[in-house]
């Protein structure tokens, strides 16, 4: 799942179980969310792939709005 919340930032889940994957990365002009690295892979190829964000199960994504990642447990 993946929503915006009222205040401009971005949530990101992965789900319980891990039957679909998340991954995020970006720049410094950017994040992107993909199910896969190749999605990220197309749309920005000339990040450094080393800064990724692989989501573990029960975990949660949130990026706000100076791009900065912050991973939570649910």
């Amino acid at each position: 799942m993946i929503a915006l919340l009222p205040d401009g930032r971005m949530l990101a889940l992965c789900d319980s179980k891990k039957l679909r994957p998340l991954v995020a990365g970006g720049d410094e002009n950017m994040m992107a969310v993909s199910s896969e690295v190749c999605g990220l892979n197309a749309v920005m190829p000339d990040r450094d792939a080393s800064r990724d964000i692989y989501l573990n199960e029960r975990e949660t994504l949130v990026i706000d709005n100076e791009l900065a990642a912050q991973r939570w447990l649910q």
